[in-house]
């Protein structure tokens, strides 16, 4: 997301999300509106891959691990890296209880700190101006984290089928 607003590049966003054994190699397959990105995951080592987003061309690597989250809860952590920036995407994947459905968290880095600490260094600057004082004072800053997190850091649910 950081990548995208940087070069007004975005996506239409997630419609689905497929895993596969594919000639012994784990493969996550991305649907989004009018794109599918099929990305190899390494678990020993990374897979390298080129991502295209709207023609502009990513070389990335994909890497996965078990772990369990904060609650103790068996979790998939799937890391896209793009290898040419400073940018890395981050999914943990959780099966539901019953298993029909799953749940996603994602994040990324540079990522929602790096964005508060810009927007408040933006805003002191602009603050010196005495009609953005009175506009930003009225800025709830926990509005504001909401909504930054909702953006870059969504939680999704998923039905699964085969």
């Amino acid at each position: 997301l950081m990548l995208q607003a940087l070069q007004n590049n975005y996506t239409r966003g997630l419609r689905e999300l497929a895993f596969e054994v594919r000639d012994g190699r784990f493969v996550m397959t991305v649907l989004e509106a009018g794109a599918v990105h099929v990305l190899p995951v390494g678990f020993s080592a990374p897979e390298r891959l080129r991502l295209d987003f709207g023609g502009e061309t990513h070389l990335a690597a994909a890497t996965g691990r078990f772990a369990k989250d904060e609650d103790g809860r068996l979790c998939l952590v799937l890391r896209v890296s793009l290898l040419e920036t400073a940018h890395a995407r981050h999914i943990k994947l959780f099966l539901e209880p019953g298993g029909a459905r799953m749940s996603a968290r994602f994040y990324e880095t540079p990522g929602v700190a790096f964005l508060q600490a810009g927007l408040r260094d933006a805003l002191m600057d602009l603050g010196k101006n005495p009609v953005v004082a009175q506009l930003t004072e009225k800025l709830d800053p926990d509005y504001v984290d909401f909504r930054l997190r909702a953006v870059f850091e969504p939680e999704l649910k998923f039905e699964l089928s085969d």
